[in-house]
């Protein structure tokens, strides 16, 4: 049987079972060495066969993920961690950057509107985390953003990800702007923001009802204590104006 660990912030992955070696090409960055330390928790994940990626089971304390497209069923089982834990920790759909001084930028996206051309703009005036799904979680009271390994398959040949984690210094809404210089605008309503992120910005427990509950209180902490302003990116901006408009912007 084959095992393999990887480290995603403060959790260590521990994947064993047959199949292990289908992990999407990106996986490696993220893989622990030898003798790095132990982690605080641990989530061991079987590979199998098949599983239902809609009703996602725990055995003898083990996932049960299918080792068809398995990234897909790992997501969701952090997901999962998360709201069982009952702490600020969700997966969103994203785009991290860290500036040179250890600063978390997070811009939160739909697809299309821009996340990957952040990013790649943006590279090498800042560290760029993943571009499609960051986890944000609270770590001694502060708030802290760390990248996955997620990718689809379409972006995984065009992906430059780095392993990162940082403390959240800034959040946004991406958006393209139609015309003029990059901007931000105020803060978006609580009630605002809650649509906006529940319409596919962050994973949702689906048919595990006794999970909602975190998930609502996770959903609250976030949309009631940061901050989050829409910034209208200008693509035909050159990246050291966005860095120092993103500069001007902190509180």
């Amino acid at each position: 049987m084959l095992s393999r660990r990887f480290d995603i912030a403060d959790i260590s992955l521990h994947v064993s079972g047959n199949g292990v070696t289908k992990f999407p090409v990106s996986w490696p960055l993220f893989e622990a060495a030898g003798d790095a330390p132990q982690k605080q928790r641990d989530i061991t994940i079987v590979v199998q066969e098949r599983a239902d990626l809609n009703d996602l089971q725990r055995v003898g304390g083990a996932w049960r993920i299918s080792r068809h497209r398995p990234f897909l069923h790992l997501e969701k089982v952090l997901a999962y961690e998360g709201f069982e834990r009952e702490e600020l920790f969700l997966l969103l759909h994203s785009c991290f950057l860290v500036d040179r001084d250890g600063g978390g930028h997070l811009f939160l996206a739909r697809s299309g509107t821009g996340k990957s051309t952040m990013a790649r703009k943006m590279r090498g005036l800042m560290t760029g985390g993943n571009d499609e799904t960051n986890i944000l979680y609270r770590h001694d009271g502060a708030l802290f953003v760390s990248s996955t390994p997620f990718y689809t398959i379409p972006k995984l040949k065009q992906a430059v990800i780095s392993n990162i984690t940082a403390p959240l210094r800034q959040a946004y809404l991406l958006f393209k702007a139609t015309d003029g210089a990059s901007r931000v605008d105020g803060p978006v309503e609580p009630d605002a923001l809650w649509r906006y992120l529940i319409e596919g910005q962050v994973s949702t427990p689906y048919t595990k009802k006794e999970y909602f509950a975190a998930y609502h209180r996770m959903m609250n902490d976030l949309c009631n204590t940061v901050p989050v302003r829409p910034f209208f990116h200008s693509l035909n901006e050159p990246a050291e104006q966005v860095l120092e408009r993103l500069r001007e912007d902190r509180s």
